[in-house]
């Protein structure tokens, strides 16, 4: 277990992710470069690069370059699961509340007053810090909420804090709990206010992220979140610039350098910082290239080398999987693409939308009404709620929080997931089931 050899200095150097003038950022909406030459890329190895993209199987995919888009594949509107993707939001909200003063790093579980059951955590386990946690080094292998199945972590007791490394959802599910409790937040509502607002994402909702309790597990909570691409390229686009957005500072330079150095050099042949993961591969070392990363190569990649972030999206609703393999490749191919600097004047338009509507049903307010309350979802089990925000209907349930479309007399489509589903009326003991047909 090394420690990084990275300094600071070289750090911020790199940090400047814009290579002239003011950092471009995206209003209202996303604005395109009129031609790939405008933007410096050459259109025939660009037209590659998108041919091997539609070989992946890959949902959606998104090339943004000097803070514009370069290209924009697939459905770049529909939000999919982040998965862990997720953990780099989570270092933004960290990021705010560390330069405010709200949080400490330093300060250790046991004076955080931070325990679990089944069984609760010992002495040396308790003596973890805030600052360990976002390495994922923290020595606490207690069974987590969301665990990839194949993560076998260390016995635990075996390391003490701060001294190993280890991608342990434990880590980064009680960093949701610590931020909660010492900024006293709800972290969906606050990445609204203080990071999707100001950027101006233009699909996310504080619907879009949920708190799961897995039974059995630990009593610190996952926070799945789902997310469109052309809102992560915009998350990615506030890292490449610095924590800078139009002139605002959002987050601050020192925190976006600080998370996107290596602090561990074994995590799994790449770096690892604070809930970002840096490459140790070529060509992407020479680019400084950093990502936030999900199951399915779900990516936001910051390439400050190249003034570029891409985004890739996999629909694992449907199971699909783009291979780590096919991401850097795809990422190869992008950066060869890139001949040249963009004009100094070149010709942007509005990203247009690609997103196919479904055909819906319209309910007024008193069927709307008498849609809600309680049910049972089948397949999945368990207890659910259809309930209203705004004017629309939401099934809490143990997917989370997912929007429902009416197309029919009791039939909906979920929202992002697109899956058929049906109300049944309550039977003789007053149970009403929500069948999903996946």
């Amino acid at each position: 277990m090394k420690a990084s050899r990275l300094s600071v200095a070289v750090c911020a150097l790199f940090c400047a992710s814009v290579a002239h003038g003011v950092p471009r950022s995206p209003g209202d909406t996303w604005l395109k470069f009129k031609t790939p030459k405008e933007a410096g890329f050459s259109p025939r190895k660009l037209d590659e690069a998108k041919k091997f993209w539609k070989s992946t199987g890959s949902a959606a995919a998104m090339v943004v370059h000097d803070g514009a888009v370069v290209a924009a594949w697939g459905d770049v509107e529909r939000r999919f699961m982040l998965h862990s993707a997720r953990k780099s939001i989570m270092n933004a909200l960290y990021g705010l509340h560390v330069d405010a003063g709200r949080i400490d790093l330093g300060k250790t579980l046991e004076q955080l007053g931070i325990d679990d059951t089944n069984p609760p955590l010992n002495a040396k386990e308790k003596q973890a810090t805030i600052h360990d946690l976002l390495r994922a080094r923290s020595g606490v292998y207690h069974t987590a909420a969301a665990e990839p199945g194949e993560n076998r972590k260390p016995k635990r007791g075996s390391h003490a804090p701060g001294t190993h490394w280890c991608y342990n959802n434990w880590d980064f599910n009680a960093l949701c709990t610590i931020i909660e409790q010492e900024a006293d937040i709800d972290i969906f509502e606050d990445f609204k206010k203080r990071i999707a607002e100001p950027l101006g994402m233009e699909d996310f909702r504080v619907r879009d992220g949920s708190h799961v309790v897995q039974k059995g597990m630990s009593i610190h909570p996952s926070y799945p979140m789902r997310m469109s691409a052309r809102d992560m390229a915009r998350f990615g686009l506030l890292y490449l610039n610095s924590g800078n957005w139009n002139g605002e500072r959002i987050i601050s330079e020192d925190w976006v350098c600080r998370s996107t150095r290596v602090h561990s050099d074994d995590a799994w042949g790449d770096g690892y910082g604070y809930l970002w993961w840096i490459s140790f591969q070529e060509p992407f070392k020479s680019h400084k290239m950093y990502s936030a990363l999900g199951v399915g190569e779900q990516s936001i990649d910051v390439i400050p080398g190249a003034n570029i972030v891409f985004v890739i999206r996999s629909n694992t609703y449907a199971g699909q999987e783009t291979t780590r393999a096919q991401r850097l490749k795809l990422i190869e191919l992008v950066l060869d693409a890139k001949t040249s600097e963009p004009s100094e004047s070149p010709k942007l338009v509005p990203l247009p939308s690609a997103r196919k509507k479904i055909r819906h049903t319209k309910l007024t307010a008193k069927q709307r009404n008498a849609l809600c309350g309680p049910t049972t979802v089948v397949p999945f089990g368990g207890a659910a709620t259809i309930f209203l925000d705004g004017d629309d209907l939401v099934l809490d349930g143990p997917m989370g929080k997912i929007g429902l479309i009416p197309t029919g007399k009791g039939s909906f489509v979920m929202e992002d997931v697109e899956w058929k589903c049906r109300l049944e009326p309550a039977d003789e003991g007053g149970e009403r089931r929500f069948v999903i047909d996946m």
